[in-house]
């Protein structure tokens, strides 16, 4: 991890990265403990869908049967992950997993001139910090329309041996706490086509 020395930067790098189509430098700004527990939190879900854990059941694929749900993973792994199995998908490091499913969202995303302005930077301890982002689009006029308060959203960071990272909470217009949910509309919503820039 480089030396991010400010929540401004971090923040101002991560938009930039979102608004050029770079998933692999925007996700180089997230923090190591949300990496890991990103990529579990991904796994359980994916285990859960496929039925391959029977400690934990199986949701729905939209399958006629078990064997059905399975064969509709497989591909769906391979279509949004790049892997055919979820032994390969356990196999990625945690920042490969979280820069494919924020390449496969970049992708399904409507187009967006900008992913948001940093408005400004709250300070709630020496190694913890809250950033405002305003998702409104560029040419918005308050005049003229109302858009609700949740186009304004904050990002925490936390800071470790002198450098800033994101825990991608919030502050951005697609939802990343999560990871993808399959299921019958997948394959139109999410592509992984290899590398870090998706258009």
């Amino acid at each position: 991890m480089e030396n991010y020395t400010s929540p401004d930067i971090v923040v101002t790098e991560i938009l930039r990265a979102l608004s050029s189509k770079s998933a692999g430098l925007a996700a180089s700004f997230a923090h190591p403990r949300f990496l890991d527990d990103f990529k579990r939190r991904q796994v359980f879900a994916l285990e859960a869908q496929s039925g391959s854990n029977p400690t934990i059941g199986k949701k729905d694929l939209g399958a006629k049967n078990i064997s059905e749900a399975r064969i509709l993973l497989r591909g769906s792994l391979s279509h949004v992950f790049g892997v055919e199995n979820l032994a390969e998908l356990k196999a990625l490091s945690s920042l490969d997993l979280f820069t494919r499913v924020l390449a496969a969202k970049i992708w399904s995303a409507p187009p967006m001139l900008t992913w948001g302005r940093l408005v400004g930077v709250v300070h709630v301890r020496n190694d913890e910090a809250h950033a405002v982002i305003d998702t409104r689009p560029d040419n918005y006029d308050r005049d003229l329309y109302m858009l609700p308060y949740h186009h304004v959203r904050a990002m925490t960071l936390w800071k470790d041996d002198g450098s800033w990272s994101s825990l991608f909470n919030g502050g951005l217009p697609i939802d990343l706490s999560h990871g993808i949910q399959l299921g019958d509309f997948s394959s139109s919503q999410y592509q992984w086509t290899g590398g870090e820039t998706h258009g």
